[in-house]
């Protein structure tokens, strides 16, 4: 990934957004990707600079040339699709991720170096300087405002439009789905990236199920004292429903979302854990009162949405409860491998032209920084390894393409060496476990993994 920082004249972003978003009218109402013409506009258009240098994936800052300061950050999520041969008709697109009420002063960031590199082109912000972006922020107080639409959710996460989309719908409609899937298929992140979507980054919840969390840690009960006494303690759920309530309604008006998230659902004991309120959490029951065992009135409001990840592969746990499977949509998150033909292997550099899935899975290899040769050898060893795991365990055992995430360093390809320690320390012990009755198998998987570097 690399920085890099941009110059913004108000008036032409004004005009951009005239048809597409009439609302931006200060730099703080930018909520929609804006578009950045390859080209300077004048009677012999040159290339701007470090156009070729782009990529997907990267940094970009936002800097208001009249006012001297950074206004917001934003990411490179489109660019011409070939970059040697860019036409003036080229765009670089441009995602906003944060954007602020205090912007940060031009010479907190560079110092006294000269603004010109990123007025008429893409300026190069090093490391250094993207620190001290970073701490000027946290030192002025600046709020950080967010600004994640669905562009920003279709291409933060490895999965095709019309899954995320039937998850969002089934969401809306259920109120609670469940998010299941094999290890590393990114469920947790795709729940993160889904709250980012719905609501303020404060409105939600986030627990985990063990096989002792009761309904005294959920709901409401009595907790021992430091003076040896008891008190009544409200939980986790019965906190999260209470602030959903004060979002609800403000004249009259559904304001926001409130995202109660469980990971690990089927660890914990449903019954005993939720108690009377399986019922309520019903898209059907919401709003409905009953009396809890303490005497209060409590139900759960319409705004409050509940999604549940799901590992399945774990082996050591029962089927989850039918109660709460009537209660809750079941999605299957897909590795990003799924549907990609190892015999195809010689035509994954034109995938960013095929379909969804190919296009997911060329800018998982790009922004992974998994395209030199023998990362992609081991790519293809893994879809076949999980083939293997299908017609021998279940798609439900698969390897997820999270084990290959946030492995490069310095925007270097990931090394040899670091895919040999995934393989050694983290995919090894798993195909262990799942050959736990045959280790030479186990083991003959694992070392057609590390052969594929060779």
């Amino acid at each position: 990934m690399n920085y890099w920082i941009v110059s913004g004249d108000i008036k032409k972003w004004k005009s951009e957004f005239a048809m597409t978003d009439p609302s931006f009218q200060t730099w703080i109402d930018w909520k929609e990707p804006i578009n950045y013409s390859c080209y300077t506009k004048s009677k012999k258009p040159k290339l701007k600079g470090n156009v070729k240098n782009l990529a997907v994936g990267d940094v970009v800052l936002i800097y208001a040339k009249g006012r001297k300061v950074v206004i917001g950050e934003g990411e490179i999520t489109s660019i011409a699709n070939n970059q040697n041969s860019i036409a003036p008709g080229d765009y670089v697109t441009i995602t906003p991720r944060v954007v602020f009420n205090a912007p940060i002063k031009i010479e907190d960031i560079i110092g006294n170096r000269s603004v010109t590199p990123f007025q008429n082109g893409f300026g190069e912000i090093h490391k250094t300087e993207y620190k001290n972006y970073k701490r000027a922020m946290a030192l002025s107080g600046a709020k950080v405002v967010s600004n994640f639409n669905k562009s920003n959710l279709y291409d933060s996460v490895y999965l095709p439009k019309v899954t995320i989309d039937k998850i969002l719908n089934l969401l809306n409609r259920k109120k609670n789905i469940i998010l299941q899937g094999p290890p590393g298929v990114g469920k947790t992140y795709l729940a993160k990236k889904i709250i980012e979507y719905l609501t303020d980054k404060n409105n939600f919840t986030f627990v985990q199920f063990h096989q002792s969390y009761s309904y005294e840690d959920f709901i409401m009960g009595y907790k021992p004292t430091e003076s040896g006494g008891f008190e009544l303690q409200e939980g986790k759920f019965y906190v999260a429903c209470n602030e959903a309530k004060k979002l609800q309604k403000i004249e009259g008006k559904n304001i926001a979302p409130y995202v109660f998230v469980i990971d690990e659902i089927n660890r914990g004991n449903i019954s005993k854990v939720f108690g009377e309120l399986l019922m309520l959490i019903e898209n059907n029951y919401r709003e409905t009162s009953i009396t809890l065992a303490n005497q209060k009135e409590f139900y759960v409001p319409n705004n409050l949405y509940l999604i549940g990840l799901m590992n399945t592969a774990d082996r050591s746990l029962a089927m989850i409860d039918y109660a709460l499977r009537r209660r809750f949509s079941f999605v299957t998150i897909p590795s990003v491998f799924e549907g990609i033909e190892t015999s195809d292997f010689g035509n994954w550099d034109t995938y960013d032209k095929g379909d969804d899935k190919q296009k997911k899975f060329a800018q998982f290899l790009k922004a992974e920084q998994l395209d030199e040769d023998y990362a992609k050898n081991l790519i293809k060893e893994i879809i076949s390894l999980n083939n293997t795991i299908k017609e021998e365990l279940g798609e439900g055992f698969v390897i997820g393409h999270s084990y290959f995430c946030n492995l490069e360093e310095d925007n270097l390809p990931v090394s040899k060496n670091r895919l040999v320690e995934v393989i050694e320390f983290e995919i090894a012990p798993l195909l262990e476990e799942y050959w736990f009755d045959n280790l030479e198998r186990a083991n003959e998987l694992k070392d057609n993994l590390l052969n594929a570097l060779k």
